[in-house]
């Protein structure tokens, strides 16, 4: 497949937030050589399936730059440190940590996410029909299976628990 960048510009047709120089930048030393070994084909079939993952693992904050946009990211309407994300950059946090998921292929294999992380999963078939699901809180997508997956990108992921609106009732 071809590996067409995300820059920021909310692009119909991109597929990956990182090429093979993010990977060089950021991969620690012992990944390279496995890194290598892949190939230009399987390269550009890791760093996909990774940013993949990544963009279909997490309730993104904000909302799609443009609604035709292939990737969820750039987003708007994310608020970071009492300010707002530009709704042009793909986060340098978000780089990372698809690098971090590609580090998580070249250990596991390109089936690395295929299965349910080691989540408790539940099956249940109704005649024909069998459908299999996660259980527990995180069958919403609200976060990944993998911490410093969910600590590095923990600022632009919709939190359920952390989302209750406070209200003082003053009586009088």
């Amino acid at each position: 497949m071809k590996l067409v960048l995300e820059t920021g510009e909310g692009f119909n047709n991109s597929n990956s937030y990182i090429g093979r120089e993010h990977m060089a930048q950021f991969a620690p030393s012992a990944s390279i050589g496995k890194w290598e070994e892949l190939g230009v084909h399987g390269q550009a079939d890791a760093l996909i399936l990774a940013c993949r993952f990544i963009d279909n693992t997490f309730a993104w904050k904000g909302s799609p730059r443009h609604f035709d946009q292939a990737m969820a990211f750039p987003r708007k309407g994310v608020f970071l440190h009492g300010g707002a994300f530009p709704d042009d950059k793909i986060p340098l946090k978000l780089i990372q940590a698809c690098v971090m998921a590609v580090e998580i292929i070249l250990e596991n294999g390109m089936d690395a996410f295929r299965d349910s992380g080691g989540r408790l999963t539940q099956a249940e078939q109704i005649g024909p029909l069998k459908r299999t699901f996660f259980e527990g809180e995180d069958s919403a997508g609200i976060k990944s299976n993998f911490s410093d997956i969910n600590s590095l990108l923990k600022d632009f992921w919709f939190n359920k628990k952390s989302n209750a609106y406070m209200a003082e009732v003053l009586r009088r």
